[in-house]
């Protein structure tokens, strides 16, 4: 959807990252391939705000190599729970995640955060040995 991250782009240019955003930029042999974005929403779950890989760089398996080192980063810091919400209209986003282990959740239980139309949201059980 890349016109949603264009809208969202121009909200963050004019009003700025909100503090409790982490941004990265995704690098392979140091050249920028997409980015994620991310913020906490309890001591043991992170919201996945944002997961873009450029379009060159799609289905090559980096955006499931994304997701294997933010569970890591998830496990190193007892981080229980990462959740997301995808657009309901981007099927290749929701399957993606679903293969990736995600679950699609009730939006009502994503906690501290407002329901957004023409969304899915789903989740991810961490296990923390």
């Amino acid at each position: 959807m890349p016109n949603s991250f264009k809208v969202q782009a121009e909200k963050f240019k004019a009003n700025g990252l909100p503090k409790n955003y982490n941004v990265e930029i995704v690098l392979i042999d140091n050249n920028p391939i997409g980015f994620i974005g991310t913020t906490m929403i309890s001591n043991d779950t992170l919201y996945l705000t944002a997961l873009y890989i450029l379009n060159e760089h799609q289905r090559k398996g980096y955006g499931g190599l994304v997701l294997n080192i933010i569970q890591n980063r998830c496990i190193k810091c007892k981080i229980k729970k990462v959740i997301l919400r995808v657009h309901k209209y981007a099927k290749w986003a929701t399957n993606f995640y679903l293969a990736n282990g995600f679950k699609i959740i009730e939006k009502e239980k994503i906690n501290d955060l407002k329901i957004i139309d023409n969304t899915v949201a789903m989740s991810k059980t961490i296990n923390i040995l």
